[in-house]
């Protein structure tokens, strides 16, 4: 199992809790990240994949594509709504942006990486408010 409902999760969160020093909670987050962006379908993995390289290099219409079908493959998948969630606020599309990230913490309630996208929209609009 991967993604949001890998068993390791629960245990890496109870360490990132308990993380004597910074250094070691980056590490767990590193470790949560990884299991977050894994599905056990390798054709899903590589897309999602393909999508961040693609939104990482400002390819936004391809790794919208990419995204697109991830979540059209596994709606179940947080990640997939919250790296298309990314790309939206990326573009400055923050009402498709704050649907995505209400999808992803519907899957996943602790995925602090939209907890903290959720925080940047909220800024990004106060400032153009």
């Amino acid at each position: 199992m991967a993604g949001q409902d890998d068993f390791r999760l629960n245990d890496l969160f109870q360490e990132l809790k308990s993380a004597p020093t910074m250094g070691h909670a980056a590490g767990i987050e590193v470790q949560i990240w990884h299991l977050w962006n894994l599905t056990n379908d390798p054709a899903v993995d590589r897309i999602l994949a393909g999508g961040t390289a693609a939104m990482n290099h400002g390819g936004f219409d391809a790794a919208l594509a990419s995204f697109n079908t991830v979540i059209e493959m596994r709606p179940d998948f947080a990640e997939g709504w919250n790296k298309r969630a990314t790309l939206y606020y990326l573009t400055g599309d923050y009402e498709r942006s704050i649907a995505d990230v209400e999808r992803t913490l519907a899957l996943e309630p602790r995925h602090f990486g939209a907890l903290s996208g959720l925080g940047l929209i909220t800024m990004a609009l106060a400032r153009h408010g």
